[in-house]
């Protein structure tokens, strides 16, 4: 049943067993699952299917080093289906060693290890459309070869891949079939903006739900999912602080901290020599027929040598600034990269590095620019035919632009750990949004360690390309650990702001999800990881979602078990 929350009478009141709050990747998945185990549940969405910008306008917010991080905005979508609804569906899991403590990680270890979701990461490939369970590019290719010609390393993996969901629409996968399911309740247009808790220690009664058109009402239920994304769940256990003045369930005093997103820049190219040598830039099809991609990733043994955080590499493209590529493609996007969109245009930008600096775009390097597109209008138009196939007319999409280099260079883009920092953090400022709720103040800090690791682990890289006598790394600047530093976070990753601990005063949630302080609240999505490894959390967030899910179908058959007793 779907049902829009501005029709409601006003403080209407809807009772349900189950209440999850969020209707994106988390939050569907786990409504999919108590939905086929006959659970009642209600699934509370703050937007409709469309974006509408006076619902997305509720995410705005402050960034502290808006230079460096993305608008609170940016990258999250306050629809049904969420972010799903614009990612880009890179699918890898978390590593073993990700889980594990390690003592130059301040603040790591997972209260379980990585075998425990193996079976919940097969299930959740599943939800994702991403293929069968493996990244070994042996065991997923029809047609196996090196990464790059010549290149062995022990200290480098080559051998892993990264696979490419549709990228699956989860509102649009599976709306309909919880909308048609006889135990389910969809609101759609109605934001939570608090979790009413009756006393100190106490379940939470009751939500108070909003609408934009000025509708309110309360959701009674007897257990609650939040699984409002990284930032929205952080912001909304601070603003329900009736009992707590610091936020529900944060007697550890750690909710909204050690928020991490992955690391990412450009800081160096592979040279390979000769310049023709065999690489494996493209995307490739796995057998099952997705989209996968190589990369380099430092071994667990080398990281724990070193003391770094987890840390991989990918071949790009050359840089579309430089006019000498050549390449008619790389000139087209790099004079129209002010009509992409926020994300690409980030991402562009981010492998110019130097060179605008040194050129500052003068009338000479345009023309240059112009002439690549002239000779290679062929070429051009060949590009954005089957573009416009391979990206808009498959379901199956392919991810991003990959082309080769003709002169052998290719830019590495990094995908770094980065380590949970107390300092960075989330909190709510004075501000108010038209539903009237606090809006969120993000202050993203890198740690000097960050900077390091990233330093060591192109070291290890240039140690390993040197080593194989494939070619040489080059770095754009002399400088790499002012470079390092000026290295951003990945807009659509929030992570480890209600982590997940054994002990209470470690963490917002236990290793089973639950609010240690409330005992019917539960938290899905990345907020809950101690860790974020080096991994896109999508994966991982959906295999939570279903761990979560057997363990709360586990308490309803026990509660049921006991009342017919």
């Amino acid at each position: 049943m779907l049902i829009d929350g501005r029709q409601l009478p006003e403080n209407e009141t809807v009772s349900t067993d189950f209440c999850i709050i969020g209707a994106g990747a988390a939050g569907i998945t786990i409504c999919t699952e108590l939905a086929k185990a006959g659970l009642e549940v209600l699934l509370l969405e703050a937007g409709d299917r469309k974006h509408d910008k006076a619902v997305q306008a509720i995410y705005h917010g402050q960034s502290l080093s808006p230079q460096v991080h993305a608008p609170p905005s940016m990258y999250r979508q306050r629809r049904f289906g969420g972010t799903t609804t614009i990612w880009g569906g890179r699918c890898v899991p978390l590593d073993a060693l990700d889980f594990e403590y390690r003592h130059w990680v301040p603040n790591s270890g997972w209260p379980f290890q990585r075998d425990e979701i193996e079976d919940y990461y097969r299930r959740a490939m599943i939800y994702l459309e991403a293929g069968a369970y493996t990244f070994n590019e042996r065991e997923a290719l029809r047609d196996w070869r090196e990464l790059v010609e010549g290149f062995s390393s022990e200290i480098i993996d080559s051998d892993v891949i990264e696979r490419f969901s549709a990228p699956t629409d989860f509102g649009r996968v599976y709306g309909k079939r919880l909308i048609s399911a006889p135990n389910v309740k969809v609101i759609n247009n109605s934001s939570c903006i608090e979790l009413v808790q009756a006393h100190q220690l106490g379940a939470v009664s009751h939500i108070r739900c909003a609408t934009i058109s000025g509708t309110q009402f309360e959701v009674k239920a007897k257990c609650f999912v939040i699984a409002a994304g990284g930032m929205e769940t952080t912001r909304l256990l601070l603003v329900s602080d009736r009992i707590n003045a610091d936020g529900l369930g944060n007697e550890s005093g750690l909710l909204g901290r050690n928020y991490m997103c992955h690391i990412e820049g450009s800081l160096a190219a592979i040279r390979f020599q000769p310049s023709n040598r065999e690489v494996v830039w493209f995307f490739e099809r796995s057998k099952d027929g997705l989209y996968v991609k190589r990369r380099f990733h430092i071994r667990h043994e080398e990281q724990r040598k070193r003391r770094i955080f987890n840390t991989i590499f990918r071949l790009h493209h050359a840089n579309p600034a430089d006019p000498t590529h050549g390449n008619a493609v790389l000139s087209a996007m790099y004079l129209t990269k002010q009509f992409l969109i926020p994300e690409y245009r980030r991402k562009v930008a981010m492998i110019e590095y130097s060179y605008e600096e040194q050129q500052r775009a003068n009338s000479a390097e345009l023309l240059k620019h112009i002439w690549n597109l002239v000779c290679g209008a062929p070429a051009l138009a060949h590009f954005a035919a089957s573009w416009l196939v391979d990206r808009h007319l498959r379901y199956h999409r392919i991810p991003y632009v990959a082309l080769h280099s003709r002169n052998g260079i290719y830019p590495l883009d990094f995908n770094a750990e980065q380590l949970p920092n107390p300092d960075s953090r989330i909190t709510l400022s004075n501000d108010r949004d038209a539903l009237g709720v606090r809006k969120l103040v993000i202050d993203w800090r890198m740690d000097e360690r960050d900077v390091q690791s990233i330093v060591q682990s192109h070291a290890i890289l240039q140690k390993a390309v040197a080593d194989s006598k494939i070619g040489q790394l080059e770095y754009f600047e002399s400088d790499l650990e002012a470079a390092a530093r000026r290295s951003v976070p990945i807009g659509g990753h929030h992570i480890g702001t209600a982590r997940m601990s054994i002990d209470p005063k470690a963490g917002v949630v236990d290793p089973s999800c639950r609010m240690h302080t409330v005992p019917n609240v539960y938290v899905a999505g990345s907020a809950v990881f101690p860790t974020c490894g080096q991994a896109n959390p999508t994966l991982t967030i959906v295999a939570l979602a279903i761990r979560l899910t057997d363990h709360l179908k586990d308490l309803a058959g026990r509660a049921e078990a006991v009342a017919s007793a």
